[in-house]
């Protein structure tokens, strides 16, 4: 949450959006492009710069949020464009069914905001409504991601923006399940680090580097990741049938070693964080055009503010 806090002034710059529309099912991501205009320097700033993202509830709650740093120096006259990711973490409670308010606006380490010329109304001190964002009824079959005996359990994630987390301990695998056409699995993942004196990086004999291979059964899709830290992998999925004869992906996680905590003994490998299916370009399409203007509005009023 950010401090009530804010700054008053003239508008430093502009906000656009490339639609002010959106279809989010869950547990699937989509992108929203931004667009910032700097007109003037920002006062008082107190680095870094960020970008604060809100999905609010009918009430004004706070749902989710997708804050992030702003990718770039805030120069009077430079245009700076990029996408973000909205998403429904298969790692945390699908929202409601219904329609919710996207909000945006700028803030800094102090929690200082600044006002901006935006294309929606003012719903708080210098925060923006940009998009309508509609979270349809589910209708099977719903992408599912079963995970073996190597997962642990998922943990709270401590707030909006990351739901839930759940450490690999070893090599294992994801089940992906429900899918009827072709698609990218989406995760935020952080390989594991002994970060202390009371871990221990433990490698396999042949290795010389930590790395972690994520491969599929679905296509040939698979990536490598090198190095302990964050890393953001997108994994091309071939649909493998349909109706009944629709067989699960198998994604597995092979790693060259574990951490290992000397006083626990527990062993991890990776963290997993944000976890999402983005369907094919056509897919999303007709997701889009079937959700009509009567369905939105007869979800709309009850979206699931008491259930976070």
């Amino acid at each position: 949450m950010l401090p009530a806090c804010g700054h008053e002034g003239a508008p430093v710059g502009e906000l656009a959006v490339s639609r002010t529309s959106l279809v989010l099912p869950f547990p699937e991501r989509t992108d929203l492009t931004v667009s910032w205009t700097p007109q003037h320097r920002l006062r008082d700033l107190e680095p870094p710069l960020r970008v604060f993202v809100h999905l609010r509830g009918t009430g004004g709650q706070i749902l989710r949020t997708f804050d992030h740093p702003f990718p770039a120096p805030w120069e009077p006259g430079r245009v700076v464009q990029y996408d973000i990711a909205l998403f429904q973490s298969a790692l945390g409670p699908p929202l409601a069914p219904g329609t919710y308010d996207l909000t945006m606006g700028l803030y800094d380490a102090a929690g200082r905001r600044w006002a901006v010329n935006a294309p929606g109304e003012v719903v708080a001190r210098d925060e923006y409504r940009v998009a309508g964002v509609v979270v349809p009824m589910a209708t099977p079959p719903v992408p599912q991601f079963v995970a073996d005996a190597s997962w642990g359990l998922v943990e709270g994630g401590g707030g909006a923006q990351i739901l839930g987390r759940r450490w690999l301990t070893r090599s294992g695998h994801l089940s992906l399940q429900g899918i009827q056409s072709n698609g990218t699995v989406w995760m935020r993942l952080v390989v594991a680090a002994a970060s202390d004196e009371n871990q221990q990086l433990v490698m396999d004999p042949d290795a010389d580097q930590q790395a972690v291979r994520i491969s599929t059964s679905c296509g040939s899709g698979q990536e490598l990741l090198t190095g302990d830290g964050p890393h953001e992998v997108r994994l091309a999925i071939e649909s493998n049938g349909s109706g009944d004869a629709q067989q699960p992906c198998d994604i597995r996680f092979d790693a060259n070693f574990q951490v290992v905590d000397l006083e626990t003994l527990k062993r991890r490998v990776l963290q997993l964080e944000i976890l999402a299916w983005i369907p094919s370009s056509a897919d999303l399409e007709a997701t889009s055009e079937s959700v009509t203007e009567e369905s939105a509005a007869s979800a709309n009023g009850e979206p699931g503010s008491e259930s976070e």
